[in-house]
């Protein structure tokens, strides 16, 4: 059988986040969406009930509202708005890679803790341009530690020629992510 792409209401969605909830309360371990599909066709097969009967009431949506005439007498509907981050639909957030290791001597852990300040953070990375060697990144704290996004990129421009090395950071400035890649100046190219 060819798989099809189908699309199910909003409403659907909420009775069947209850009854997975319902589900996870009864079992021992966390149950997967497909579970409750399998669920819900089982009893609907069984002709026992159908599922509407045994699905505890959804939460409230907002009611529509009714029809309000203009000035001109025509009639027009207020859009109901439904707030899609109060719907929790378990979908979990990507993983987070791994923090890349790099191996210190004590010469350079003593460097890094020198140039620190309040303001910076200064890490080791590898540039790929570059070469081999890792090179100290000055990073701002406050760029990383109040963003909303669990993973930052940062890029630092810096060589001969110039190019850009991209850091994606974590809250603990440890990185889980990077690339190098060439600089091109808009001033080069276009003419006023």
């Amino acid at each position: 059988m060819a798989n099809k792409t189908i699309t199910i209401p909003l409403e659907i969605w909420v009775k069947m986040k209850d009854i997975k909830e319902i589900l996870n309360k009864n079992s021992d371990s966390a149950v997967h969406w497909r579970e409750t599909w399998k669920h819900v066709l089982q009893i609907y097969e069984k002709g026992l009930e159908t599922p509407q009967k045994i699905i505890p009431p959804s939460p409230k949506l907002p009611k529509p509202q009714k029809t309000l005439k203009t000035i001109s007498g025509s009639m027009k509907l207020k859009k109901v708005k439904i707030d899609m981050d109060e719907i929790d639909l378990s979908i979990p957030p990507p993983p987070i890679r791994k923090a890349i290791k790099i191996k210190l001597d004590s010469k350079q852990l003593g460097e890094l803790a020198k140039k620190e300040t309040e303001e910076t953070k200064y890490i080791l990375i590898e540039c790929q341009i570059c070469g081999d060697a890792p090179i100290m990144m000055p990073v701002p704290k406050t760029l990383v530690l109040n963003a909303s996004e669990p993973v930052v990129d940062v890029s630092y421009i810096h060589g001969d020629p110039e190019h850009v090395l991209v850091a994606q950071l974590d809250h603990d400035f440890q990185v889980r992510r990077r690339r190098t890649s060439w600089v091109v100046y808009e001033k080069d190219y276009h003419t006023p």
